[in-house]
């Protein structure tokens, strides 16, 4: 471990920093330099002072066999800063290399972040079969959360065709989902072992909702169809369907009688105890929707024009697509 920490900052007091350097153990030290050993590597949590030659500084340190091997702790300024030019400014390995603790009301565990264009506030990777970066919340708040001010806030990216993204449970989307193509996906009925079962959405260019039913008109050829208490408050547009069910003469007639009105509509035959199924759509009216109108065909913007959404499909290579990948990324 003390061959990858290239320097850090181990803070004393909020307004000074103390340079340190780990060296192996029976290194050199110079000034502002500090060189960690433990007098006793079987034993953890063991606190000494570890003598620089600018001056004493508190610190813990414990044997690799013993949790923790560095601890900073401070009262008003920061715990342990790390930096380097060129490698890790801080490098932890362990069962978990790193731990980060946020103590008060809007604190940090850890905290990355960069100014620098392609580069990283954190990165987590894994070559193997496990995690790169995991969040958890056992107490009602949010595992992991991303934010961005004039960007994407979180982007999945599997360059395989995999799943950029995985969720087990509900998911809920408090804007507009856009997507190229949208299916459900079940185990199949028939034979769930073996093979899922997939149907595409049904899309439209408007926000479109959809109501239907079977009805069967009375004596005297009508039928009242009741549509749900908030019909009216959330759709406008209406749009009727009609057809006449079972073996009823071809001279039979069903019409809408009295169009949606007190969130009801009125079918007519023009013969007694006719079956009708019945279909009606109604366009989105309430407060979201109409501040965010479906536009079917919308110019890319300046930034995003000779790119695409998906490259391969026009010929051309992943660089055009609109996704402007970091390298690190891209390059995997």
């Amino acid at each position: 471990m003390t061959r990858r920490l290239k320097q850090f900052f181990w803070p004393f007091s909020a307004a000074a920093l103390v340079a340190l350097a780990v060296t192996p153990v029976g290194g050199a030290i110079h000034a502002g330099q500090m060189q960690l050993q433990h007098p006793n590597p079987t034993t953890a949590g063991t606190s000494l002072t570890c003598t620089v030659p600018s001056g004493p500084v508190n610190c813990y340190t414990v044997s690799m066999n013993f949790g923790t091997a560095i601890a900073g702790l401070t009262t008003g300024g920061t715990g342990v800063f790390g930096s380097s030019t060129d490698q890790w400014g801080v490098w932890g390995s362990g069962a978990r290399g790193v731990r980060g603790e946020g103590m008060a009301n809007d604190g940090y565990g850890v905290y990355g972040t960069t100014a620098a264009s392609g580069s990283y506030g954190v990165y987590g990777i894994h070559t193997g079969s496990g995690t790169g970066v995991v969040g958890t919340n056992s107490g009602g708040g949010y595992g992991v959360i991303g934010y961005s001010s004039n960007g994407i806030a979180m982007l999945g990216f599997h360059p395989a065709g995999g799943y950029a993204g995985y969720y087990i449970g509900n998911v809920h989307v408090a804007g507009t989902l856009s997507k190229s193509a949208g299916a459900f996906r079940i185990d199949h009925p028939l034979d769930p072992a073996n093979k899922y079962l997939q149907h595409s959405f049904v899309e439209s260019p408007e926000m479109k909702n959809v109501y239907d039913g079977v009805a069967r008109t009375d004596g005297k050829g009508f039928a009242t169809v009741s549509l749900p208490r908030y019909f009216g408050a959330l759709n406008r547009d209406f749009r009727y369907q009609l057809t006449i069910l079972g073996k009823a003469g071809w001279d039979v007639e069903a019409r809408v009688w009295e169009e949606v009105a007190k969130n009801r509509f009125t079918i007519r035959t023009n013969k007694p105890g006719i079956k009708v199924s019945w279909q009606v759509t109604g366009i989105r009216k309430d407060a979201y929707a109409n501040a965010h109108r479906i536009q079917p065909e919308v110019a890319k913007p300046a930034d995003e024009r000779g790119r695409y959404l998906h490259p391969e499909l026009s010929g051309k290579p992943a660089a055009a697509s609109v996704v402007r990948l970091p390298k690190k990324i891209a390059d995997r």
